[in-house]
């Protein structure tokens, strides 16, 4: 199988860190995955690691490249077990290719490898980066070496300005890299036609992501408040409150999120669940699989049955609630899609000691991705208030969580900056406020802004000016 453009330096280059980025179908899963083979074939005993965020995740996706189409079908590395429960791939020379996911850490920062490859490296730290870093001694291979590919994202992203700053090697595929797509005399082909069809077709930050292989940041992004730096952090309890929130599918992924309360009322998100094709059995067992100790289940209002049958299995479970529609609103799930998402936005905003009052576990990587890629629509080179119906299934299930733990935080009004709308000053004042009281104060103050009573109603002696 021909290798060529940047993948092909792989061959006569070796930087100890290498980032390959480039547009989506470019060949990069498949360019690598070659150059790993060819390294198990020339040096017997080296070891080599594919990792991924999760192990399913990697099971789901560049496993599956790595059989049916880089490996032969009379491969001796395919013998033994099936993918989903491999622990190597093992050539007769005794050189191996390990697959895992940052579910199982100390398996790969305790080991010794020649070359470790991660795929989907946005989804990763720079700490487990430089933790995998730290075990390439193997010294089997005559160079040691850290690759990491993904498409382009956020031009902050921590592996991006690392190539920036020269510390990281930076290659960059294109799609006249993927023999599938041209020809070597740079004729798309058939396949390659159809594909950069559907490609060119996206719009906004998408299209230029992925069709144009750019790094840039998103002008529609509805959570312009989320930064990975500061939001995506490991926690544990004590939790005061456990909620579930679910958004059903099938075509599209069936979410699940477990959301913890602490004692101050800040929310972080424990762990997700995210698949597409389950049947209803299958949707039940992963709910009560996540429903220890929880207080509800808020689930999409417009999956009925589920909500039945994950009353019949035991989980309490309650529909969103959508019935409050302030006045002029067009419809309202619109209404309640504005209102929450602003929401979990005033949660995002970092309080008065520098803390957000919402977390998630970076293993809770779909969550992750759209908080990054949920976008406003696009009309007419003006962003809209409303967002694009699309990577909001993780973000759904959330949205019904904030909904249900904060039923009175009313974002009072909305204001458009930019032709996208934002949280009035006075709401995240008040939200920053709370943050700076008396542990009695703040209790009492929450319970007057978050339980039915209006921010007139509550004490100005005890809330100050930003509450008036």
């Amino acid at each position: 199988m021909a290798v060529r453009g940047a993948v092909a330096r792989l061959y006569t280059e070796h930087p100890t860190e290498l980032l390959i980025s480039g547009p989506a179908g470019t060949g990069k899963d498949v360019g690598v995955g070659l150059y790993l083979r060819t390294l198990c074939e020339d040096y017997p005993k080296c070891r080599i690691a594919v990792l991924r965020k999760t192990r399913r995740s990697l099971t789901e996706s560049w496993l599956v490249t790595w059989e049916d189409i880089v490996l032969p079908d009379d491969d001796p590395m395919l013998a033994g077990g099936r993918r989903a429960n491999r622990h190597s791939y093992d050539h007769p020379n005794g050189a191996t290719v390990v697959p895992g996911g940052m579910d199982e850490p100390m398996k790969f920062f305790s080991s010794q490898w020649d070359v470790v490859y991660v795929q989907e490296a946005n989804e990763f730290t720079l700490d487990e980066w430089e933790k995998i870093k730290r075990g390439l001694r193997n010294f089997v291979t005559p160079w040691q070496q850290l690759i990491g590919s993904c498409n382009p994202t956020f031009p902050s992203l921590w592996l991006y300005q690392r190539a920036i700053a020269g510390t990281c090697a930076h290659w960059v595929t294109t799609h006249a890299d993927n023999p599938m797509y041209y020809t070597k005399a740079g004729k798309l082909t058939a396949k390659g036609r159809a594909y950069l069809t559907t490609l060119s077709q996206m719009t906004g930050t998408r299209r230029k992501r992925l069709y144009d292989g750019l790094w840039v940041a998103s002008e529609g992004q509805v959570f312009d408040q989320w930064n990975r730096d500061i939001h995506a952090v490991a926690r544990s309890g004590p939790w005061r409150r456990v909620l579930l929130g679910v958004d059903d599918g099938y075509t599209h992924p069936f979410a699940v999120l477990r959301v913890c309360v602490d004692g101050d009322g800040r929310a972080h998100v424990e762990r997700e669940v995210y698949r597409t094709g389950m049947q209803t059995a299958e949707k039940v067992a992963a709910v009560k699989s996540m429903a220890d100790g929880i207080e509800v289940a808020v689930v999409d209002s417009a999956a009925a049955t589920l909500i039945a049958d994950l009353r019949a299995a035991g989980v309490s479970a309650v529909g969103q609630k959508k019935n409050a529609v302030p006045e002029g609103a067009d419809t309202k799930e619109k209404s309640w899609i504005i209102r929450t998402i602003n929401k979990v936005q005033a949660r995002l905003v970092p309080a008065g000691d520098g803390k957000p009052r919402l977390t998630v576990d970076p293993f809770c990587v779909n969550l992750c991705r759209e908080f990054e890629a949920y976008e406003r629509k696009l009309v007419d080179g003006v962003y809209q208030e409303m967002p694009e119906d699309a990577d909001n299934h993780a973000i759904d299930s959330l949205r019904g969580v904030v909904d249900t733990l904060d039923p009175d935080l009313d974002p009072v009004s909305v204001t458009v900056h930019g032709n996208r709308p934002i949280l009035e000053r006075s709401a995240m004042d008040g939200l920053e406020k709370i943050e700076e009281l008396a542990a009695k104060e703040r209790a009492d103050a929450l319970r007057a802004f978050v339980c039915g009573e209006s921010r007139k109603a509550a004490d100005p002696s005890r809330l100050g000016d930003a509450w008036l």
